[in-house]
């Protein structure tokens, strides 16, 4: 899961490409039929959270493996944005 914490945040902060591009680049690796992930459709969904808003990519994580089953704690006021199952600390 690092890899798509960390490539996103080098990719944007250190290179300057545009979010939209990270997430189409990003999303097109997970695609490939040889890539096997086991949180793949979390992924994807992260990316295009992470495509459509100013949410950092870690919080885009987190509010995709939400659920109502699995909460995530936090203390960042966005994830109340990405529809996060959240409870606010």
């Amino acid at each position: 899961m690092w890899l798509w914490r960390n490539v996103p945040i080098v990719m944007d902060k250190y290179y300057g490409i545009p979010r939209r591009e990270i997430a189409e680049k990003l999303s097109g690796i997970m695609k490939f039929v040889g890539i096997f992930n086991p949180d793949r459709s979390e992924i994807l969904e992260a990316l295009l959270t992470y495509a459509t808003s100013t949410i950092d990519i870690v919080d885009c994580l987190l509010a995709a493996r939400s659920s109502q089953e699995r909460i995530v704690a936090s203390f960042d006021k966005d994830m109340s944005r990405p529809n996060a199952v959240s409870e606010p600390l």
